[in-house]
């Protein structure tokens, strides 16, 4: 046989084309994963456990909570569950900068048992931090069938530059990430997370804003509202994941720190600021690390 194709996990850009010369096998267009794990789910993955979470510890005193302003406020955006505050011991905002471009790393160790597949679509080493993108599956209750995209038609997570913050302050670092329509590239929600060092520690808040006009059908804000505050996990998932961050995360930074290939170690620097009333950019440009 001169040559076949073999789909290693059911994704089109994960192919490994096989021949019988003397080159041997060659990949093509590898993006880098989370390791041993496939999408679809399977039924043992969705069976795991989750780990005991002890209390959350909290910013003291709490953070000034955030609002949706400008014309973001204008179109109806919303914060559709709590805002969600954190404090985490012996973890610091570079350490949760290299998170963010190093996922496929740990991103199992993030929430233990939830988290089931991760894949780069567009890597931070080669596209930036703005143009990165990945593919996730998780589940947020406990023995649930997990949920997750596939990366056709656009179902994947986008990393968004400063210029669609949709908030009346920030932290000094800050991440958005979110669904983008595939016909129109109009954003349908975005994920944020902000931080910034305090003494022993990082606090941290996230939220989700949503996008009304990509609600279900005949659902209103306020119906949304109330069945997502209703969800037995409401909240739980982000202070599971969050939680697990000084766990991890301190040990697997130094474990990389001094890693040499900037290929395989992607550094950057999230930190953010308002250069105009309403207007914020990121400090640095965080881009391809190969120009």
């Amino acid at each position: 046989m001169a040559g076949a194709f073999v789909m290693t996990s059911g994704f089109a850009f994960d192919i490994i084309f096989l021949t019988n010369n003397e080159e041997g096998s060659k990949m093509l267009d590898y993006r880098a994963s989370g390791g041993q794990a496939r999408f679809p789910i399977p039924k043992e993955s969705d069976g795991v456990k989750y780990l005991p979470m002890p209390p959350i510890t909290r910013p003291e005193p709490p953070l000034e909570e955030v609002r949706i302003v400008g014309k973001w406020a204008d179109e109806g955006w919303f914060i559709d569950d709590i805002q969600h505050q954190h404090f985490l011991p012996g973890v610091t905002p570079e350490m949760i900068d290299w998170f963010w471009v190093n996922m496929d790393k740990c991103y199992y160790l993030w929430a233990p048992g939830s988290h089931k597949y991760f894949q780069w679509v567009r890597e931070p080493w080669k596209y930036g931090y703005v143009n990165s993108a990945h593919v996730i599956s998780e589940n947020k209750e406990e023995l649930t069938p997990a949920f997750g995209f596939t990366g056709e038609n656009g179902m994947f997570l986008s990393r968004f530059d400063m210029d669609v913050f949709p908030l009346d302050h920030a932290l000094e670092h800050v991440v958005m990430e979110g669904w983008v329509d595939f016909e129109t590239g109009e954003m349908k929600d975005n994920n944020i997370h902000m931080y910034q060092a305090t003494e022993g520690g990082t606090n941290h808040i996230t939220m989700h804003t949503q996008n009304p006009k990509f609600l279900p059908p005949g659902v209103t804000k306020e119906e949304h509202l109330a069945r997502k505050l209703q969800m037995p996990a409401s909240g739980w998932h982000e202070d599971y994941e969050c939680f697990n961050w000084p766990v991890f995360l301190p040990k697997m930074y130094d474990l990389w720190k001094n890693h040499p290939d900037p290929c395989q170690n992607v550094v950057m620097d999230l930190s953010v600021k308002e250069v105009e009333p309403g207007k914020w950019i990121y400090v640095h440009e965080n881009g391809p690390v190969v120009k």
